[in-house]
């Protein structure tokens, strides 16, 4: 079982690493809204709350009108990678 942090749901948290990892491999900021849906547990009829939830805790960015894109911001990398990588 994983332990998720307080006060993120546990799909926010898998779609922040998914917008890191995936913004890294393909080595653009942003990631579109289609991929993020395609490869994360989050469905498209909840998606934009939950992108919500991560530009409220200051993690990710929106990128275009209706949540368009995602992209991860300091705060989101050090949380998926740890601090100082």
């Amino acid at each position: 079982m994983r332990i998720v942090p307080k006060g993120l749901s546990e799909k926010a948290e898998h779609l922040l690493r998914q917008v890191v990892i995936l913004g890294e491999a393909y080595q653009r900021e942003d990631v579109p809204r289609r991929i993020l849906v395609k490869t994360t547990a989050v469905g498209e009829d909840e998606y934009e709350a939950v992108a919500e939830e991560l530009l409220e805790a200051g993690l990710a960015e929106k990128v275009g009108g209706d949540y368009a894109g995602l992209r991860a911001t300091s705060a989101g990398k050090e949380r998926v990678r740890g601090p100082g990588n």
